[in-house]
């Protein structure tokens, strides 16, 4: 998909004219063509419940499957921060102190959620800004 094309749809997957063509995917209810605009779209009305749907959609989706499922950033980042913490002496211990491969299999697991958990905190802050410099832009055009 191209990078216009991907401008454009964070137009149309909130806009009240969207429609959808199971053939051609994402088509202006207007038109029923493929958006043609080059930054914004003169037509463009915002669908706020498509809008909450669609920033729900993309909090869940960010970052790794294997993490928290919490959709709040900052909780991510914190516990992801305290859980790779927490991980990381369980796995200096079992190092240094205990022997066998499921100690040290445990902690790695610890020490591989908290990074992952940290890291959807880190994408889902991502999908937040870019949403507010889309916020932003729209309410100035």
């Amino acid at each position: 998909m191209s990078t216009k094309r991907e401008q454009q749809l964070t137009f149309c997957k909130i806009c009240v004219n969207q429609k959808f063509n199971a053939q051609k995917g994402l088509l202006c209810g207007l038109t029923n063509e493929y958006a043609s605009f080059e930054e914004t779209c003169p037509s463009f009305e915002v669908d706020e419940q498509q809008k909450k749907r669609s920033l729900q959609f993309d909090l869940k989706n960010a970052g790794h499957d294997g993490a928290s499922r919490s959709l709040d950033f900052r909780k991510n980042k914190d516990n992801g921060t305290i859980i790779t913490a927490v991980g990381a002496v369980l796995l200096g211990i079992c190092i240094l102190y205990l022997n066998g491969i499921i100690p040290l299999l445990l902690s790695g697991s610890v020490l591989l959620y908290g990074i992952r958990t940290y890291n959807r905190g880190q994408a889902q802050e991502s999908v937040l800004e870019k949403r507010k410099e889309f916020d932003e832009k729209h309410e100035q055009g």
